[in-house]
């Protein structure tokens, strides 16, 4: 399935990632408030130092969340979708070059080539020089309906490119069918070296999954075992002490670094796999949902469970 982006298409995206944020936010924080009910005395704000101010409220900082992940969703399910679809068309380009330099080879005309070709099962490739064929019987000009699909994926020089070839070769004259695999050697040697590309690069793929959720951990494992042990220890100590150092502060900040770490790895994997940083959108949204689900499900099940008296 691809989506093309057209101007509607990124109004629509726009505003449904709006909508999702807003009302998901919302309800969010109707849904949490519920479950971390304020106390008295209790501050929504809390300064590090004399100018830094910090949300200390659990539901708020939780729900913005929400809402920057169903926000990202649209657009990196949109992405990932014709990302995909891409893929399947450049992995089967060079053989329907191959294809199509056999069947000219073998005395079909050219169009014909292509036509037959197109019908024999090359999938998304296909579909799309079907309908390219079909646009053609009704009065476009060839290389116009080549140009119309080479502009619609310019995002894949591996597809732009075919389509540019074979445009460029009807009505040449020229030898088309030693363009043809030539062609069809030069795109295969560059989609060998693309997988090749991203095989490698998968292990950066996964440390930076990894990074998230160690920091995640880390932060559960200091403020379970160290901080309010420490605290504990001030608010015994003597009440003098107790208002420099919230729980909910130091619980805020930790939140805040494992976010952020989130963000920023999944745009670097998105940059790092698949080479544009819109591509990490996705990572962002799995990240960010790996933290939130790690401080509002996980840690405290686990924190129960293993409770320091």
């Amino acid at each position: 399935m691809y989506i093309e982006l057209t101007r509607k298409v990124k109004l629509i995206l726009v505003v449904l990632s709006l909508s999702l944020s807003i009302c998901g936010g919302v309800l969010s924080f109707l849904v949490l408030s519920r479950y971390y009910p304020r106390a008295p005395g209790d501050r929504v704000v809390e300064f590090i130092g004399p100018f830094i101010p910090l949300i200390t409220y659990k539901p708020l900082y939780y729900s913005a969340t929400i809402a920057v992940i169903l926000g990202l969703l649209p657009l990196a399910i949109v992405h990932t979708l014709n990302s995909r679809y891409i893929r399947s068309m450049e992995a089967i380009t060079p053989s329907f070059m191959k294809s199509i330099s056999e069947a000219v080879r073998s005395g079909i005309p050219y169009i014909k080539a292509i036509e037959d070709t197109a019908r024999r099962g090359f999938g998304a490739l296909g579909d799309e020089i079907s309908g390219c064929l079909v646009r053609i019987a009704l009065g476009e000009d060839f290389e116009k309906a080549m140009g119309v699909l080479s502009a619609k994926f310019k995002s894949s020089p591996i597809v732009s490119r075919a389509a540019a070839v074979i445009a460029a070769l009807y009505g040449s004259g020229g030898d088309i069918v030693s363009a043809l695999d030539t062609s069809a050697q030069v795109l295969s040697d560059i989609v060998s070296f693309n997988e090749e590309k991203k095989t490698n690069m998968k292990p950066y793929l996964i440390i930076m999954y990894l990074a998230v959720i160690l920091i995640t951990a880390l932060s559960f494992i200091l403020l379970e075992v160290f901080i309010n042990t420490l605290i504990g220890m001030i608010g015994r100590a003597g009440m003098l002490l107790t208002p420099r150092l919230s729980l909910d502060m130091v619980e805020a900040v930790f939140y805040y670094l494992a976010a952020i770490e989130a963000v920023l790895s999944g745009l670097i994997a998105g940059k790092i796999y698949e080479g544009r940083i819109i591509g990490g959108l996705i990572h962002v949204v799995v990240l960010l949902t790996i933290v939130l689900l790690s401080y509002t499900i996980v840690f405290p099940f686990v924190g129960e469970l293993i409770k320091i008296p």
